[in-house]
């Protein structure tokens, strides 16, 4: 593979775990703004914590299946906002089946989070090949 490729791929593949990060953090932002208690500033502070957290989990478990779908597409020639968003809501829905995060968790903001992951990565890498 070419280096252009590789940082292409980095460059995208990083701008999504952001964003699914940051797409995570507003859920559980609203989601405490809404609760009975509110947002308060240890709300906040724990809010900020788990979004590194996930972060971290996110970029960690999710490289292996990013690196497959991209190969696949890119042998395919798919470029298509739609597939890439698709599959970022498959590989988030995988990594939750292997590891769950802790008993109870809600599914679909980890969905969410891939769906925004795989159209940022189209939007950063694909869109401009």
């Amino acid at each position: 593979m070419n280096e252009h490729y590789l940082t292409t791929f980095f460059k995208g593949f990083f701008a999504g775990c952001f964003t699914a990060t940051a797409t995570l953090f507003a859920v559980g932002f609203v989601r405490q703004a809404i609760h009975p208690d509110g947002l308060t500033p240890a709300s906040l502070a724990g809010g900020v914590l788990a979004a590194f957290v996930h972060l971290a989990f996110i970029i960690g478990f999710s490289v292996i299946p990013a690196a497959i779908v991209v190969y696949i597409t890119k042998v395919l020639h798919v470029r298509s906002a739609v597939v890439f968003a698709l599959c970022g809501a498959a590989v988030s829905w995988l990594v939750l089946r292997v590891i769950p995060p802790w008993p109870g968790t809600a599914s679909l903001p980890f969905i969410l989070a891939g769906l925004v992951a795989g159209s940022t990565y189209w939007f950063v890498s694909v869109r401009q090949r």
